[in-house]
């Protein structure tokens, strides 16, 4: 006969004392122990009633055996011959016990081992079918505490998930937050530089006796750009000096800035940078006239250039 093993319950471990006791197992101390929790336990009960009965059906699982030739007509003899000894009436019932123990009815032998072998079957499929439903009931249990496991590992999962998110998060924050205070400091700074360019670009443009405008260059600006700018040259007793004002600039990304330059043949020279403040920047710059023959503004990737990396913006010629 195959069963399924058992499975305990529970995590007391006087749950696994249940098969112990219902086979007399334990001892005093230990009987007692489960007896205690026997009346706290609702489940230890159940199993112990169907452990019990599956004992009860055990005996009659076991298959008919023949007794050794001779043995049954010796006991029956010797039984039989007390009997006789002790009440002389029964002399005729045991010559006829004798008789039956010395040729026994074939049929009626035959019969008794077909209900006997019919009796343990019958015990043999009550036993089966009683394994059974207990195995069918371990696979149950162990059906439900398998989805709790994998019930738990999917909530660890999605919390895993939520954490790297969440962080990743935060992350990005931090960094968008940096970004932010970078461009709000390279806007006050650019701010700063068109307040001071103005100024100074007034402050030139004032009547003097001693100041004058001698040139003014119309830039223009290269195809498809919409931008405008002017460049004026203003002397006075310091020297020469250039300033250069632009206005309807393209937006700025990241670290871009506009470049003036300087230009003699091929040969650029730097004359400051600038970030427009709602699209418009001014610069001034001392030079000597006579060593460049063009100004341009270009957007460059960063303020730091040496040399034009960038697109030109606008241009314009200077007199001789």
């Amino acid at each position: 006969m195959t069963s399924q093993p058992y499975q305990p319950h529970g995590k007391n471990t006087e749950c696994d004392n249940v098969e112990l006791y219902a086979a007399g197992a334990l001892d005093a101390a230990e009987r007692a122990a489960f007896e205690e929790h026997l009346e706290q336990c609702a489940e230890c009960g159940a199993e112990l009633q169907e452990l019990r009965k599956l004992m009860n059906l055990l005996p009659l699982a076991v298959d008919p055996v023949e007794p050794p030739e001779g043995m049954k007509k010796r006991v029956l003899g010797a039984v039989l011959g007390r009997s006789g000894a002790q009440e002389p009436g029964l002399g005729r019932q045991v010559d006829a016990a004798r008789a039956e123990v010395d040729s026994p009815d074939e049929e009626a032998s035959g019969r008794r081992r077909t209900e006997a072998g019919s009796a343990s079957k019958r015990s043999a499929d009550a036993g089966s079918a009683a394994w059974t439903s207990n195995a069918g009931s371990g696979r149950r249990t162990a059906a439900a505490g398998g989805r709790r496991p994998r019930l738990v590992a999917l909530l660890a999962g999605a919390a895993a998930v939520m954490l790297l998110v969440c962080g990743t998060l935060a992350q990005r924050m931090d960094s968008l937050s940096k970004r932010n205070e970078l461009l709000s400091g390279e806007l006050e700074a650019a701010k700063q530089n068109l307040v001071q360019a103005q100024s100074e670009l007034q402050e030139v443009m004032k009547p003097s006796a001693d100041a004058a405008v001698s040139q003014i260059i119309s830039l223009k600006p290269v195809k498809n750009m919409v931008a405008k700018g002017q460049a004026y040259i203003v002397v006075d007793a310091k020297g020469t000096h250039l300033i250069v004002q632009a206005s309807k600039l393209p937006a700025l990304k990241d670290s871009q800035a506009f470049q003036v330059w300087l230009i003699k043949g091929d040969k650029p020279v730097n004359a400051g940078t600038f970030k427009p403040v709602n699209g418009s920047g001014a610069i001034t710059f001392t030079f000597q006239p006579d060593s460049f023959d063009q100004v341009a503004i270009t957007l460059e990737p960063d303020a730091f250039g040496t040399a034009p990396r960038g697109t030109m913006v606008m241009a314009g010629g200077l007199k001789a």
